[in-house]
């Protein structure tokens, strides 16, 4: 909560499959600031939620994609994903 309050940071990235940092997240994100959570993909519905951005951990490991049909899904679910700027 000291970075936090310092002001001098634009977002968070947790990194956590646990809901107990669902609070901390949602904390962040009242003051404004972005959070990014990365997590397996049994976390708990509430803490992604509590994140601007969440991401599966399971999608960054290499030979995660088998084939091409799941190749289209994952590129679909990182598209929608990203943040857009601007």
């Amino acid at each position: 909560m000291y970075l936090l309050h310092s002001g001098r940071f634009d977002g968070f990235c947790l990194v956590s499959s646990d809901s107990d940092f669902t609070r901390l997240a949602a904390r962040i994100r009242e003051q404004g600031v972005d959070v990014f959570g990365f997590g397996e993909q049994k976390t708990p519905e509430s803490f992604r939620q509590a994140c601007r951005w969440f991401v599966y951990t399971e999608n960054l490991l290499p030979g995660a994609i088998k084939d091409e049909q799941n190749t289209s899904s994952v590129d679909k679910t990182l598209q929608s994903a990203t943040p857009t700027f601007g």
